[in-house]
Parts: structure tokens; C-alpha cells; sequence
């Protein structure tokens, strides 16, 4: 298993006044299991799931890409940096090819 964060920004590079963030990770669909391939959104600098913030991410297996969406919903922008997101997922043993 492995948990990959997914940061905007830094303290030295502040992310300033965003209110939705669109963007594709890619990935090697024969080293990381696209089925068991996640995004977990916590609550952060840019918003409380739920409360604030809403996101959507899709898989596509075969071309070993993850799309995803951020966006806040209360009108308001925000400013900062760090962690908006995690990627989970399994390792493809390869152990024994």
C-alpha cells in the first residue's frame, strides 16, 4: 500500500486566492492497481469537505491517468499552501516476473 500527498504551493510559494483547482496525476497501470486506486480529500488550507469544499476524481485505468477537481463552494477564495489531497493505492507485487 502507499499514500502519495498531493500539495499546492509551500511556504515560500503561497498559493494566493484560489477557489478551484483541476489537474491529472499520471501513473504506470502495471506498477499501481487502478482498481484499488483512491483520492481522499481531508479538510485543509482550502476548505472542510462538506462544509466548504467539494471534489470528484475519476480513474482511467488504461491510460494510467487520475483526473481531479477541487473546488470551494461558499464564494469565498482562500489563500495558502500545503496538502489538498491523497492518493492511495496498491503496489503490484512484482515480485516473482
Amino acid at each position: 500500500r502507499f499514500e502519495i500527498p498531493i500539495l499546492l504551493g509551500d511556504d515560500k510559494h503561497v498559493i494566493k486566492n484560489i477557489y478551484g483547482v483541476a489537474f491529472s496525476v499520471k501513473f504506470d497501470p502495471k506498477l499501481i492497481d487502478p482498481k484499488n486506486l483512491v483520492l481522499e480529500v481531508p479538510t485543509s488550507w482550502m476548505g472542510q469537505p462538506g462544509v466548504n469544499l467539494e471534489s470528484i476524481y475519476k480513474v482511467y485505468p488504461n491510460e494510467g491517468r487520475i483526473d481531479i477537481a477541487i473546488t470551494r463552494t461558499d464564494q469565498n477564495e482562500v489563500s495558502g499552501y500545503g496538502t489538498v489531497a491523497k492518493m492511495k493505492g496498491i503496489i503490484i507485487d512484482l515480485v516473482g516476473r
